[in-house]
């Protein structure tokens, strides 16, 4: 049976494969024409509410993707009617509805939210505040009101709403998410947010809800704090009542304490084989962010575990414990696949950081024979933590570097603690390597010559060097490359320059919309050492139309064939599709961005960007929950086969990816 995705937590709900029904714009021609003046900057010139239920549809998710004072002008006089009608929705986009991210049922609250203008705030505060808008319409409006805070003090009023209101408390702790998310904490909201957890009624509140915005606050706003006594208690009670599956905020808020007990938490977590294995590894990612524990409690993670386990577990204590000790772990794992390379670096580097200098020159040998580049790339992150070898890396790959891939993860490697290299670093590292040219070397250095400590008359050089850059990049397909000069130009010189912001060029005509379905099913086919298997995904087309079209035709003309995953964070995200194999390739052509309300959720496929419409051709691959990346990225579709999903590993490669007729 298809599997789609609850907005209420992260567990699939069976929906009817209803695959073969056409959207409506398949129907009808005036909401395709619409949507593409919509794209074209034609915006309604009466109200929206003389808009067909369907149009109004294609308008608040377009206005969701491209937030403007026009759209939220429209919007809030759309709110101004006394008795705003409710959309009548047709069954094409009851899916959609049901999957409403944060519990915004209703299209307008949901693209208001996502308009982040400077007047929304205070018109929902005055609307809203004395008579809060019926159930059956506007439920929600206590979280669009979070989503529209733009500053500390529409904060501290969203914590006086529910002090005086007692607003649904679910939907308000969804609010503080959205501010604390957005860059927006307060004094008052922490200080709200603690008292919360202490009432006797939050038990009642599902763990994952209730520390969900916790676990966004900066480490620094939650020093002194009466929090880690709070979170202790309920980590146990998570344990007691079976909820620990449920506990990755209530983990991650545990790891920003720094202290003794709730750490302990954490190493408890990691070392109970009964828990899930993603829990396992949150609990040792929130370990590796801290200090204050006896690492060598983790030493029996080193044997007979997971590879991720295992190497996750090597990088935690490695800074922290001799290696001769504990050599005969790692030995005792010899499966032959990417996961043992892992393991094999990951063991390189913890001797390296013991001090044993001749490991170092060893494990460079041993790099020079790697076939694999994604292997190659393990072993760089190894040999950063051997200094010695900056100007030899450099030189290799200045006359070796024949991957994309290597120059960028070798750049990578020479730039870690460059400020504390004892070297040359503009002379020995930064000038032969930017003198190549490259667009992945140039972006990584140009953060790092903004941060170096350099005389007046170097900044206006290095300055100089990449205002003359900007002029040779290939725009749009070089926009991540260029804003990353931009912010460096603006660091060395304290400019102001803006960074760019493409204008997709629409090639989609009214037929082309005309042939979009509610879903469309793909396959795609990957092999690693472990061997091939086949992977089925659904696009969710009427919620995305142009990202579809997009995608398809990539497909068709076999763009994703032969492709690799170049990026894999362990309980994040999978990522492939890149051209040049180092995540900085793009094409010479980018879409809109096209955020609807998915949530971003364990198998969910997402679009990666660098910036606001500037999707190309990388794809993602969601390995966890990403709350903080809904309503900021465009979620495509999703996989069911989490199974198979989990299975993926940095290196593998994507034999093709073909659309199931």
């Amino acid at each position: 049976m298809l599997m789609v995705w609850s907005c209420a937590n992260t567990r699939p709900l069976p929906q009817k494969p209803n695959l073969s029904l056409s959207s409506p714009l398949c129907h009808r021609a005036e909401l395709a024409t619409f949507l593409l003046q919509l794209h074209q900057g034609q915006y309604p010139t009466s109200s929206i509410a003389a808009l067909s239920n369907l149009q109004f549809h294609v308008y608040c998710q377009f206005a969701a993707s491209h937030p403007n004072a026009i759209a939220a002008q429209q919007i809030r006089e759309y709110l101004d009617d006394s008795i705003p009608r409710s959309p009548s929705w047709t069954e094409d986009f009851m899916l959609l509805q049901n999957q409403a991210i944060r519990g915004v049922q209703s299209d307008v609250y949901w693209s208001l939210a996502q308009q982040k203008d400077s007047l929304t705030f205070d018109w929902l505060r005055q609307k809203y505040t004395s008579s809060p808008p019926a159930y059956d319409f506007s439920k929600y409006w206590i979280q669009t009101l979070g989503e529209s805070v733009v500053n500390e003090k529409q904060a501290e009023l969203f914590c006086g709403i529910l002090l005086q209101n007692g607003l649904d408390s679910l939907q308000w702790l969804e609010g503080a998410y959205a501010i604390i998310k957005n860059g927006h904490q307060s004094s008052l909201l922490i200080q709200t947010l603690t008292q919360w957890t202490q009432q006797p009624n939050a038990n009642r509140i599902p763990i994952h809800r209730l520390w969900k915005p916790i676990a966004r606050i900066s480490r620094k706003a939650l020093v002194g704090s009466s929090l880690p006594e709070v979170a202790i208690e309920h980590w146990k009670r998570a344990i007691a009542e079976d909820q620990i599956a449920e506990a990755k905020y209530l983990i991650q808020s545990l790891s920003k304490f720094n202290q003794t007990a709730t750490l302990q938490c954490l190493i408890d977590g990691a070392l109970n084989k009964n828990n899930p294995e993603n829990i396992r590894i949150d609990c040792l990612l929130g370990l590796q962010k801290n200090d204050a524990f006896d690492a060598h409690q983790l030493l029996p993670l080193l044997q007979n575990e997971s590879s991720r386990i295992i190497a996750l577990t090597i990088a935690i204590i490695a800074p922290k414990i001799p290696y001769q000790r504990q050599n005969i772990f790692i030995e005792q794992h010899g499966d032959q696949s990417t996961s043992s390379a892992e393991i094999k670096w990951s063991e390189r580097a913890w001797r390296i950081q013991n001090g044993d200098d001749s490991t170092g020159m060893k494990a460079w040998m041993e790099f020079l024979n790697v076939v694999s580049p994604y292997e190659r790339m393990m072993a760089f992150q190894a040999l950063q933590h051997a200094p010695e070898l900056k100007v030899k890396i450099v030189r290799h790959l200045l006359q070796h570097g024949s991957t994309a891939t290597d120059l960028y993860y070798g750049t990578e490697c020479v730039l870690h603690d460059a400020a504390r290299w004892e070297g040359n670093f503009l002379s020995e590292i930064a000038g032969p390597l930017w003198n190549t040219g490259d667009i992945g070397i140039q972006a990584l250095l140009a953060d790092a010559i903004a941060h170096y400590p350099m005389s007046d008359m170097e900044k206006t050089g290095w300055s100089m060097r990449m205002e003359e850059r900007l002029q040779s990049l290939v725009l749009p397909m070089e926009v991540e490359t260029y804003n990353e000069l931009i912010k460096a130009i603006n660091a060395l010189g304290k400019k102001n320059l803006p960074t760019y912001t493409p204008t997709p060029k629409l090639h989609v005509t009214v037929s082309d919309l005309q042939e979009i379905q509610k879903m469309r099913t793909y396959r795609m086919t990957t092999t690693s050492e472990a061997g091939e298997q086949a992977m089925l995904f659904y696009v969710h087309e009427e919620s995305n139309p142009i990202t579809a079209l997009h995608f398809r035709s990539l497909v068709n003309i076999g763009f994703y064939n032969n492709k690799y995953f170049h990026r894999w964070v362990p309980n994040f995200v999978i990522q492939g599709g890149c051209p040049r194999g180092d995540g900085m390739g793009s094409l010479n052509e980018v879409i809109s961005s096209e955020f609807n309300p998915y949530p971003f959720v364990t198998g969910a496929i997402g679009w990666a960007s660098a910036g606001p419409h500037t999707e190309s051709c990388q794809i993602f691959f969601m390995l966890d929950e990403a709350s903080h990346l809904d309503g900021r990225y465009t979620n495509m579709g999703f996989t069911p086969e989490i199974e198979k999903l989990t299975h993926l590993r940095l290196g593998d490669q994507i034999l093709k990816i073909e659309e199931m007729r």
